[in-house]
């Protein structure tokens, strides 16, 4: 049932032929650029499927590499309905090999972060959490479980270096939609994309 949705989606939304959808979801043709995400904060774009794929890569990288496509670790997931503007946990399958890079991008540069530095000074000890900027969370208060991407331990108001830990019950797609990182922290994520050969 999953893999017939999947090919009329494709088929909608990639189509190659003339559309005859006169709604304003824009059907570009698989040599066309990708679609843009534009109810998310940062750019994000939807790639054509490839013969054998989940479905349409989702992606924060716009252009991928002419001679090798858009890698895996690349891909946060692929889309398996066509709204793709309403991400959800029914319409998104999450890749984890750009789960794991996300949290080893966090482990790695977390600690740069003007967000936690503020947060570890005034809380000073124990471990602090560190919230996907999906949804807000007064101060004071405990993010929801899904929304708590990882957490570090602090002595007397600093990180302490290397104890990043990921946590379990995170969820890269809840019912608020993609996880968000810091504007800081995306920026971070961008690098380690170029890093594995994407502009």
């Amino acid at each position: 049932m999953r893999a017939t949705r999947n090919v009329l989606w494709r088929t909608r939304l990639f189509s190659t032929t003339r559309s005859t959808n006169h709604s304003s979801r824009p059907v570009p043709s698989l040599e066309s650029p990708p679609l843009k995400v534009t109810s998310y904060p940062y750019d994000l774009f939807v790639h054509p499927p490839l013969s054998g794929s989940k479905g349409s890569a989702l992606s924060f990288v716009k252009q991928p590499s002419a001679c090798r496509g858009l890698p895996e670790l690349a891909k946060i997931g692929w889309i398996l309905d066509e709204n793709y503007q309403a991400l959800s946990p029914d319409n998104v399958h999450v890749n984890p090999l750009f789960e794991a890079l996300l949290h080893d991008v966090l482990r790695e540069s977390i600690h740069t972060s003007t967000q936690v530095i503020y947060a570890a000074a005034t809380q000073r000890e124990g471990f602090l959490n560190i919230n996907d900027a999906r949804t807000f969370v007064p101060y004071g208060r405990v993010a929801e479980a899904e929304d708590i991407l990882g957490f570090v331990r602090l002595d007397t108001g600093t990180i302490v270096p290397d104890t990043y830990e990921r946590c379990p019950t995170h969820r890269i797609v809840s019912t608020h939609g993609l996880f968000q990182l810091s504007e800081e922290m995306h920026g971070k994520l961008l690098q380690r994309l170029s890093r594995v050969g994407l502009s």
